[in-house]
């Protein structure tokens, strides 16, 4: 196995472990904070987002077609005659109210080794919220410095495993395929599918020990990932 020139990551449960999705927090968190004409009731507004979302949610995954969380929220609140605002530090507060997480452990020490060996990286991630949103979220954690740029499905319209989106981190990378490796915690969207546009995939199974049927390029810690690295440094 040769050295990369460059990795990239996946985002949710390969960079950072979610602990809770409160999507309840910041949904009330938003209906409080909306011109609401008609006064139209939280129950009101839970259903109507419901009927909504149980319609938009399987064809979503299905279709490979992503829709933003400002897109979607837009939808639900104006189709009420409700206003609502969807800027990016709007959405950056209510990801705040939603997700806990936190960093998987060793991504780093990981980062900091990968930096010293000249490889570049970057992040693709099947995200409703846009890049924006998942940058603010590296910089809390201290770590937007070690990637050179941020995919989310949400700013590009596509999701994971459609090979558009890895060729769009290719082309912004300006390297073969064969040059860059991607290591997430999907089988499908990550591995998968970053294996059948010629990169080299590697799945992360952090703490779950799962490995599915892939038998190549398992790693349950960045410790794994450092220690490869290591060797093919050292065999150079």
């Amino acid at each position: 196995m040769e050295k990369p020139k460059a990795i990239l990551f996946d985002f949710a449960d390969t960079i950072f472990h979610e602990t809770k999705l409160d999507w309840d927090k910041g949904n009330l968190w938003l209906f409080n904070n909306a011109i609401n004409p008609n006064k139209v009731t939280f129950e009101e507004f839970n259903e109507h987002k419901e009927r909504i979302y149980s319609d938009i949610r399987p064809k979503r995954m299905s279709s490979l077609i992503e829709h933003s969380w400002a897109a979607a929220i837009r939808l639900i609140f104006e189709s009420l005659r409700m206003i609502v605002k969807t800027d990016t530090s709007t959405e950056i507060e209510y990801f705040k109210k939603v997700v806990e997480e936190y960093l998987a452990p060793g991504i780093t020490n990981i980062l900091e080794t990968i930096e010293n060996y000249n490889i570049r990286t970057g992040i693709v991630s099947n995200n409703t919220f846009c890049g924006k949103t998942l940058e603010k979220e590296l910089e809390t954690y201290g770590i937007r410095k070690y990637f050179e740029f941020v995919i989310s499905s949400a700013d590009y319209g596509i999701r994971k495993p459609h090979p558009f989106i890895f060729e769009l981190a290719r082309g912004k990378l300006g390297l073969k395929s064969n040059e860059i490796w991607f290591i997430g915690d999907n089988r499908e969207n990550d591995y998968i599918a970053s294996k059948n546009v010629g990169m080299i995939p590697f799945l992360y199974t952090g703490s779950t020990n799962r490995t599915e049927d892939i038998i190549e390029n398992v790693i349950q810690s960045w410790d794994e990932l450092e220690t490869i690295l290591k060797r093919i440094e050292n065999n150079r």
